[in-house]
């Protein structure tokens, strides 16, 4: 049976596609920690949103060449740096690409490999094609969650919430339950296999907490309309009972969060908005 994350997709949406100045920053920023220079080398950027962070290793990098398997996404990238000479736009899908010309490094973006189940499902085929479109030592850096990354408070809470759902769907175990609430990850040890087998070398991986401000009726409203898409929810008819665990669970979730961001040490700019993070391991690796 297919497993669901809770708020998996609130996580994911806390980055992907919100192209502020913040997550381009995280980019750059990532770059300079391991030592990724872009100056005279070309870039596949794996990804693209609405093009910011492109447009951005655009002004560092000789060229860029942009992926990204939404349409939309594409569109409005390409409408928006058109007048940017040394940047292109593709739509497709990242794993069997063919580009006529090889680039130096390859930058899969963040959020992507969990985003898009088709891609997080061969992960192994992903890298392949990156493999084979880089020069010799050309380099990969990406960002993913793995079963080894420290959890996320939104599993924390959706633990807490399984025996409680458990007394309206009888039928199903606890067990049961958290393991479809839980997101299903690889672990790193996983990932480290597949990019050697497929002809990386592993420069280093490192576990990454990434935050983002948000204003707390944005989050609420993020979070209600994710939780009612879940399945385990859908299957609870009473439209009472299921206000109430959603409210439980949001109460659970934001207690969880609150505790992370003390244990983390994590500070917020604004104090009225929800420091909502993403947590991940970033690898970079270099081609054989």
């Amino acid at each position: 049976m297919k497993k669901y994350a809770l708020l998996l997709a609130l996580t994911i949406s806390s980055l992907n596609g919100m192209d502020n100045q913040q997550t381009i920053n995280i980019v750059s920023r990532f770059l300079k920690i391991y030592d990724i220079s872009l100056e005279n080398r070309a870039v596949f950027h794996i990804g693209c949103t609405i093009g910011k962070r492109s447009a951005k290793l655009a002004k560092q990098a000789s060229r860029v060449h942009v992926f990204d398997q939404d349409q939309n996404f594409i569109n409005n990238a390409q409408n928006t740096y058109q007048n940017l000479k040394n940047i292109t736009f593709e739509h497709c899908n990242p794993m069997n690409f063919n580009f006529p010309r090889q680039c130096n490094v390859a930058i899969i973006d963040y959020t992507i490999l969990n985003d898009y189940t088709d891609i997080n499902e061969h992960k192994q085929e992903l890298f392949q094609c990156m493999h084979q479109h880089l020069l010799q030592d050309g380099e990969i850096l990406f960002s993913i969650t793995t079963s080894d990354n420290t959890p996320h408070p939104n599993i924390d809470a959706a633990k807490e919430m399984a025996p409680i759902l458990q007394a309206y769907i009888p039928n199903t175990i606890e067990e049961e339950i958290i393991n479809l609430m839980m997101p299903s990850y690889p672990s790193l040890q996983e990932l480290l296999t597949a990019l050697e087998e497929t002809g990386f070398e592993v420069i280093t991986h490192k576990e990454a907490i990434i935050t983002k401000e948000m204003n707390e009726k944005i989050f609420l409203y993020n979070c209600k309309n994710t939780i009612t898409q879940n399945p385990i929810y859908e299957s609870i008819q009473d439209p009472d009972i299921k206000r109430d665990l959603i409210n439980h669970f949001i109460e659970s979730y934001l207690n969880n969060l609150n505790q992370f961001i003390r244990t983390q040490n994590l500070q917020k700019q604004h104090e009225d908005n929800l420091l909502e993070p993403t947590i991940t391991t970033i690898i970079h690796a270099r081609k054989q």
